[in-house]
């Protein structure tokens, strides 16, 4: 079965994660609004998937240790297995990232369609590829997109 894709927009057009207008704003008292969505989304999804593991990505940060733009990074920051364990091990990979990465831009999502694409080819070809689809995106929420390779 394919793993599911989560990919999060980490441009500043986001806003400083210290205003609590922010979308990234972590508020010791209730999720952002990323996390949220992460979660109501992610816990659906992962129903669907037999080893309950997410690619979770990030674009349009400056991210460690040199702190150049990066369009496409894993969240975990291992960049030899950008999964997490269960939408749960994605919220943790999100709150140890976002105080390491700077946000910054521009907003540039193709090379990570670029990458989910390649992902669903592959696992087409393997025969590993999902016969069903779960993905979200919402006005709200703009920059977080769950993929579910099909």
């Amino acid at each position: 079965m394919g793993t599911p894709q989560v990919a999060i927009d980490f441009t500043a057009s986001n806003g400083d994660p210290r205003n609590s207008c922010s979308l990234h704003y972590i508020s010791p008292f209730q999720p952002n609004e990323y996390l949220q969505a992460l979660v109501a989304v992610g816990e659906v999804c992962q129903d669907y998937d037999s080893d309950k593991r997410f690619s979770a990505l990030g674009f349009g940060a400056r991210i460690p240790p040199k702190f150049e733009v990066s369009h496409d990074f894993a969240i975990n920051f291992n960049p030899e297995d950008d999964e997490c364990e269960g939408i749960q091990g994605v919220v943790e990979a999100y709150r140890n990232c976002l105080p390491r990465v700077q946000l910054y831009g521009p907003t540039n999502v193709a090379p990570i369609i670029s990458k989910v694409a390649r992902v669903a080819a592959a696992e087409e070809h393997t025969g590993e590829a999902s016969v069903g689809r779960c993905s979200a995106t919402e006005p709200r929420r703009p920059g977080l997109s769950l993929f579910r390779t099909v």
